[in-house]
């Protein structure tokens, strides 16, 4: 059998060495095979693979520790490698289709399926590039939409952002006086008396850590 998307397997043992010589084994086993049929493979690997629609198989890794998904076209000879994961990737995917499980997050309770997803990847978090990574990666982009529309934050204007940052930081008027080189000039930033200037962000950004973004919107000031 021609096995093609060897890559496949190469790039997913990159990520988890001990796969490697359990689909090495695997590669040269099918690589000598000739199946005309499901039996062959059946009757070549016994209980360690399974069938699903449209010829595609599911073989048992390293006693059963990671899951190869193949399409196989007999009249060819040949063996499309679809999907290689640990247990744990496979138990996310369908195999029939080889999508993640993926949905559209268009209510609270979507919404709450998304997070207990998520979270699971914060405990135990995927290495970059495999496909549980991918799920991470689409799942939170999801996430963000939802949230942006039905659970916006609105970020406080420059000057609320500087008291908050006084308070966060046990800091007080006379160090942002200290900073800004004038107590009148501090008391009346604080006071809505007197605008920002890009010094003063420069400043604040600098040596307080507040982010530039955080301090240039407009607001307005004291009458």
């Amino acid at each position: 059998m021609q096995v093609i998307a060897r890559r496949t397997l190469r790039e997913f043992w990159q990520r988890e060495p001990r796969a490697e010589m359990p689909l090495r084994v695997w590669y040269a086993i099918v690589h000598k095979a000739e199946w005309s049929g499901p039996s062959d493979i059946k009757t070549q690997f016994g209980a360690s693979v399974d069938f699903v629609g449209d010829n595609r198989v599911i073989f048992d890794i390293a006693g059963n520790k990671y899951r190869l998904i193949v399409h196989v076209a007999y009249a060819y000879q040949r063996v499309l490698i679809k999907f290689v994961g640990t247990h744990k990737d496979y138990d996310r995917i369908d195999a029939e289709t080889m999508q993640m499980e993926i949905r559209a997050i268009r209510n609270e309770a979507d919404y709450d399926w998304a997070l207990a997803e998520i979270e699971a990847y914060f405990i135990d978090q995927p290495a970059p590039g495999s496909p549980e990574a991918d799920r991470f990666d689409v799942l939170a982009a999801l996430v963000k939409v939802y949230e942006d529309q039905h659970h916006p934050i609105e970020a406080p204007d420059p000057v609320e952002t500087i008291r908050q940052w006084m308070v966060l930081r046990d800091l007080r008027q006379s160090d942002l006086a200290t900073l800004l080189g004038s107590k009148s000039r501090a008391s009346e930033i604080l006071s809505r008396k007197r605008p920002l200037t890009m010094d003063m962000v420069h400043k604040l950004n600098r040596n307080w850590g507040i982010p530039a973004d955080a301090l240039i919107a407009p607001y307005t000031l004291a009458a």
